[in-house]
């Protein structure tokens, strides 16, 4: 768990000449991306024993972040660099943000996130995180929501373990505490570096616990790495997240039209691969259907499908040549949104 107050995390805004460049980004200071869509945060939580420097690598024109330098080595979480839409402790993202916005009034809200961990060593999680208040003022909460994809060094969600659950298609253990804030956590049983969500599947569940109320309001969506220890190399390759304003029920809307519209099957094959590889997915009915691909900094290098297609499992060959070796992320979108991302690799 993270707790904030205004005097003791300071965040400076700044204001750089990018170019269309990665960005080095140290000390406490935090940087608007995407035209403003996003904002990447190197927060560092105070100057106390065992917090050390924190450097990150981030591409202004994408939504990737890397962590280039960690020097921590503490007993409890020194940092938390990371990405957002929406409003946190006070500052708001500044295009096509539609937060704050009441529990009851959001049908679905839809995130998809690929990270690499790779060689990254020391204590570590890698976690999505929602506030939630009783008012939109922003000014202080009554609930954290915090979904972990992966982990490392035994790091464990605060309070105590209440339960599972399966959501998105995964199994999740669920921890929850009352502190200053009612604490929630999901932490996914087998760890993963993409994922396909609809975080109010995860608001609902929390919802009919009694650990959040419809009437409060969801702040933000963001996602990034909480260290305690080392956490250099720990990467953000592409986050997306957004609210859509409905009917609040038990079903989400996106959850729904997800489950009906496409997905990928499986990892590509071969992967990793040297030239080619073949791509198996699936939509359950006629729909404009789009596959395109990204680099690490979230930048589209390939548009493998865009056209009208028949319900039904597809296939299609993903030529890499000319394409330097690496990871890229393949993403199937049903009309404009995207449905499933798997991370693939070209070897050379």
């Amino acid at each position: 768990m993270r707790k904030y107050c205004t005097a003791c995390l300071v965040i400076i805004l700044i204001t750089l000449s990018l170019n269309g460049q990665v960005q080095e980004l140290c000390a406490p200071a935090s940087i608007d991306v995407m035209g403003g869509e996003y904002n990447v945060s190197n927060n560092v939580w105070g100057d106390g024993e065992g917090v050390g420097d924190q450097c990150l690598n981030v591409d202004p024109d994408t939504t990737f972040f890397e962590v280039s330098l960690s020097t921590h080595d503490d007993p409890g979480v020194c940092s938390y660099p990371f990405i957002y839409k929406g409003c946190h402790w006070g500052w708001c993202t500044s295009k096509d943000n539609p937060l704050p916005k009441k529990i009851s009034e959001i049908a679905s809200a839809p995130m998809t996130w690929v990270i690499s961990t790779e060689g990254a060593s020391g204590t570590w999680n890698a976690a999505y995180e929602s506030w939630f208040a009783a008012d939109s003022s922003g000014s202080d909460y009554n609930g954290e929501m915090m979904i972990w994809i992966d982990y490392n060094g035994g790091a464990t969600p605060g309070g105590s373990k209440v339960g599972t659950v399966n959501l998105g298609g995964h199994e999740w253990d669920v921890y929850f505490a009352e502190w200053w804030v009612n604490y929630i956590a999901y932490r996914l049983k087998s760890a993963a570096d993409s994922v396909s969500l609809d975080i109010r599947d995860f608001i609902h569940d929390a919802v009919t616990r009694g650990y959040l109320e419809t009437d409060w309001y969801m702040h933000n969506m963001e996602a990034g790495f909480e260290i305690w220890r080392d956490g250099q190399g720990l990467t953000s390759h592409s986050f997306s997240g957004s609210v859509i304003e409905g009917v609040y029920s038990a079903i989400s809307e996106f959850r729904g039209t997800a489950a009906k519209s496409g997905f990928l099957n499986g990892q590509n094959v071969p992967n990793p691969f040297n030239v080619s590889t073949t791509i198996s997915y699936s939509i359950s009915e006629n729909a404009a259907v789009s596959i395109k691909i990204y680099d690490i900094r979230g930048r589209e290098v390939h548009s493998l499908v865009n056209t009208m297609q028949p319900a039904g499992t597809h296939k299609v060959i993903f030529d890499g040549n000319g394409l330097p070796a690496g990871i890229y992320v393949c993403k199937l979108y049903v009309g404009d949104s995207p449905v499933d991302a798997k991370k693939i690799i070209i070897s050379r």
